[in-house]
C-alpha cells in the first residue's frame, strides 16, 4: 500500500494525520529502516522548492536548506509516532535510522490508523 504525499498535504494536515502520513508513506516497506532526517528534509525541500519529495521509496530534494517550519512539523509528527511507541531507533546502523515496532506495523495496516494512534496516546492498549 503506497501513496504519494506532497508538502502541501502534509503541512495542511492535523498533527495525528501528519503522523499517519509519515507512518504510511515514510515506512513504505514496514521492516526496512528509515532515516528521519532524510524524510524531514525531503518534505521540507519539497515545500520550499516545489520539487523533490518522497518518490519510489527514495528521497529527492533540492540543493538549498530545508524550511525550518516544515522541519518542525515533521519533528512534531515523528514525536507522535515515538510517543505512541510505533517507531524505535534502528541500532545496527549508526545515525538517525528508525524502524516500525510490531505495534507500528499493526497500526500501519489497520483500517483507521489515526484512531489507533489517538487511542495509544490516550493510554489505551
Amino acid at each position: 500500500m503506497s501513496f504519494d504525499v506532497d508538502a502541501r498535504t502534509f503541512i495542511g494536515a492535523s498533527l495525528v494525520d501528519r503522523a499517519v502520513l509519515l507512518l504510511k508513506r515514510a515506512f513504505r516497506e514496514p521492516v526496512e529502516p528509515v532515516s528521519r532526517l532524510n524524510v524531514a528534509s525531503a518534505i521540507a525541500n519539497q515545500a520550499d522548492l516545489g520539487t523533490g519529495g518522497l518518490v519510489a521509496g527514495g528521497v529527492l530534494g533540492g540543493g538549498r536548506s530545508a524550511d525550518p517550519g516544515v522541519m518542525r512539523l515533521v519533528s512534531e509528527a515523528w514525536q507522535i509516532l515515538e510517543s505512541a511507541r510505533l517507531v524505535c531507533r534502528y541500532l545496527t546502523d549508526p545515525g538517525d535510522w528508525w524502524v516500525l515496532t510490531a505495534a507500528g506495523r499493526a497500526v500501519r495496516a489497520s483500517a483507521d490508523p489515526g484512531a489507533e494512534i489517538r487511542a495509544r496516546l490516550a493510554g489505551e492498549p
